[in-house]
């Protein structure tokens, strides 16, 4: 897991569950230290592997989620791709 990961994770622990974009302008905005932009790519990476594990898993345990798949696992693709433009700054 990334330095970030482990952030996000001791964050949610501490305080409840964080929206991802929201966490991500908190750390835009400089409050958890300063991170590079390959870290927070990989983090949104990361992230996105997991949700995409998340939705095959249940897809898996719900035959009737299973149409929906390509449809939700595509929607994912698009948030993290808009998350990288907005939050992945180049020097």
């Amino acid at each position: 897991m990334s330095r970030l990961s482990d952030l996000y994770l001791e964050l949610v622990q501490d305080e409840g569950p964080i929206e991802l974009e929201a966490f991500l302008e908190r750390i835009a905005q400089g409050q958890h230290g300063e991170f590079r932009p390959d870290e927070i790519e990989a983090f949104i990476d990361e992230t996105l592997g997991a949700m995409i594990d998340n939705i095959r898993i249940k897809a898996n345990e719900a035959p009737h989620l299973e149409e929906m798949r390509d449809e939700v696992e595509a929607e994912t693709h698009e948030r993290m791709k808009r998350l990288k433009e907005k939050y992945v700054r180049r020097p």
